[in-house]
Formats: structure tokens, C-alpha cells, sequence
């Protein structure tokens, strides 16, 4: 019983090898292409994302300095409460005594204002 020896496969001559690196060739420059297409939608949705946070972004300044300003007006007191004379008289006061101060030193209101 003699083993049959088997035929080994043949090695491609030059014509046959280029045609392979052609067809190589062929299938990456596609495979390049559609990345690249696929990399410039990717992009686009990327910049269109950027834009819906920033329109997100500004919209949450802008309720968050609503609810701000509503705080502040539920913190302050209401129009002609005592509350809100005694507010009024205690900025008075303070202010009269600044007008004392500024007379005895010479400054006037002016001068204050150039100085800030």
C-alpha cells in the first residue's frame, strides 16, 4: 500500500497575483469610501447635537433666572406691609447717615461717583 502523494497547490504566477492586489485594491477604496461617508454623517449629527445643547443650555439659564427672580420676589416683603415700611426706613437712615458723613468730610455725591 503505497500512499498517494498529494499534488501541492500550485503557487500564482505575476498576473494572476496583481489581479488579486486589483481586486484588494477595489474592495478597500470602498471600504474607504463609505467610512467616509459614513465619518461625514456622523459629523453632521454631531454639530446638530452641539447645537440642540446649546439652545438647551441657554433655555435652562433662562429658567433658572426666572425661578430666581421669583424667589426673590416671594422673599421680599410685601408693598405697604410693616415689613416693608421698616425696610424702607432703615435704608432711609442709613442713607441720611452717609449724606452726614459726606457733608463733614466735603465729598460730594460726585466726587463719589468719579471715584468708583
Amino acid at each position: 500500500m503505497a500512499e498517494a502523494k498529494k499534488a501541492r497547490k500550485q503557487y500564482p504566477d505575476r498576473d494572476t497575483r496583481i489581479a488579486m492586489a486589483d481586486k484588494k485594491i477595489a474592495e478597500l477604496e470602498a471600504l474607504n469610501k463609505s467610512r467616509r461617508e459614513l465619518i461625514e454623517k456622523t459629523e453632521a449629527k454631531l454639530n446638530e447635537r452641539k447645537e440642540m445643547l446649546a439652545k438647551s443650555e441657554k433655555m435652562l439659564a433662562s429658567v433658572i433666572a426666572r425661578r430666581n427672580k421669583l424667589i426673590a420676589a416671594k422673599e421680599r416683603p410685601a408693598v405697604g406691609s410693616e415689613a416693608a415700611k421698616a425696610m424702607k426706613a432703615a435704608e432711609k437712615a442709613q442713607m441720611d447717615q452717609l449724606k452726614a458723613i459726606m457733608k463733614e468730610k466735603g465729598i460730594t455725591l460726585e466726587d463719589v461717583i468719579k471715584a468708583l
